[in-house]
């Protein structure tokens, strides 16, 4: 009885954990943002400066998408993600040490090479822990990236310098790894890189990968291009079109908790949705909010109440779909490639989310407005939603 008790709690525990982590990351994720005003002070940074210190960590997470991903199939998913919690939190500590603008951005440039690396391994993790209900597992497991940045945010009122941010941002991870490397099952590396030979189901595993997914896998690195592009560009400059429209720094502030918030809830509401014959309604569901939250955004009068129903629709459409998203690699792909071919999507998404704001700031740049900005993007959108679609109708 004991051990089927064991059997039973084991996948919970495992999203348990993969929450914890998920939810570190996205307070690490949002801690430049935060800190940010006070770094600027301090250190005299202009726009500019800051602008390359933001950037750093997106850099560092492309690459550490691509290599997380690769390592946890090689070398065991359990080794792999200590190590990028490990390095993110170390890293973030690091950060709250930095006199220099060149000493930051190589903080959060390996900040976010450890990020980057954790995050495919959260994914397959979860997935793996309950192969029937996988969507289900890895929107719970990334509802804690939102709640994350929502304690991000109130940080600042706590905090008395920039650097107490990041030193939470650091100090928090390492606290953890006890618990990870106690609670998480060890998983060893495959045999893909352990010299030894492989059977010919992994051989046609790996075939397959090459060969047999291109289609799919290419409308998934799409939908995470076109998904990743929008959201990033939605953070970044969201504040200026609401501040056009006359709304106050709270009312703005009042926005972007409440995108993190709805998305949350939306993710853990939603979650038995995910799985089975509802999963591809919910989906598309979720693009036609963001549609509709990124109109409402676009053409809303500076009302709290409109203000409300536009973070709620953004935050909620936004997080719901990157979670199905996010479980659509994990089920592509067989486990000796899983993690490679997940790490590998969100690596192409990371690309969205670097250009995304650049190309926003260049289309702004010729006098459009960013309200004419929000409903541009749509089309971006109805891209994601289908290659997405043609993903889940591939999987079945």
């Amino acid at each position: 009885m004991e051990d089927q008790s064991a059997k039973r709690s084991r996948p919970r525990l495992t999203v348990g954990l993969c929450f914890l982590v998920a939810l570190l990351e996205g307070y690490d994720i949002q801690a430049a943002g935060v800190a940010a005003p006070g770094l600027s002070r301090a250190l005299r940074l202009p726009a500019d400066a800051l602008g390359l210190f933001f950037s750093a960590s997106t850099v560092g997470m492309l690459a550490g998408a691509w290599l997380g991903g690769w390592l946890a199939d090689h070398k065991g998913r359990k080794a792999v993600l200590l190590l990028s919690v490990a390095l993110f939190g170390i890293f973030s500590l690091a950060t709250a040490w930095s006199a220099s603008l060149s000493m930051l951005i190589l903080m959060r440039l390996l900040t976010g090479l450890g990020m980057g690396a954790a995050l495919p391994v959260l994914i397959t993790l979860a997935a793996e822990s309950n192969p029937r209900s996988a969507t289900r597992a890895v929107a719970l497991m990334y509802a804690g990236t939102p709640i994350g940045g929502a304690i991000a945010g109130m940080s600042s009122i706590l905090a008395d310098r920039w650097q107490t941010i990041f030193l939470w941002g650091g100090l928090l991870p390492l606290l953890v790894l006890p618990l990870l490397a106690l609670g998480l099952k060890a998983d060893g590396a495959s045999s893909l890189s352990s010299g030894k030979p492989e059977n010919p189901e992994q051989v046609a595993a790996r075939d397959s990968f090459l060969r047999g997914r291109w289609a799919p896998t290419l409308l998934l690195w799409c939908a995470f291009l076109a998904a990743m592009l929008v959201f990033y560009l939605m953070l970044n400059w969201t504040p200026m079109l609401l501040a056009q429209k006359g709304l106050s720094k709270g009312q703005i502030g009042f926005f972007q908790a409440v995108v993190n918030i709805s998305g949350a809830l939306a993710l853990i509401l939603l979650s038995p949705l995910l799985s089975g014959r509802h999963q591809i309604r919910t989906a598309m569901g979720a693009y036609l909010l963001i549609i509709a939250g990124l109109l409402t955004t676009a053409w809303m009068p500076p009302l709290t109440l409109l203000v409300l129903v536009a973070a709620s629709m953004l935050g909620a459409g936004l997080l719901t779909a990157q979670s199905v998203l996010y479980a659509s690699g994990p089920r592509l792909y067989p486990t000796e490639v899983r993690a490679t071919g997940t790490g590998a999507a969100i690596a192409v998404g990371r690309v969205g989310s670097v250009t995304g704001p650049v190309v926003a700031g260049a289309v702004l740049s010729v006098g459009v407005s960013p309200a004419l900005l929000m409903v541009l993007i749509v089309p971006v959108v109805v891209i994601a939603m289908l290659a997405n679609f043609g993903v889940l109708r591939w999987q079945g």
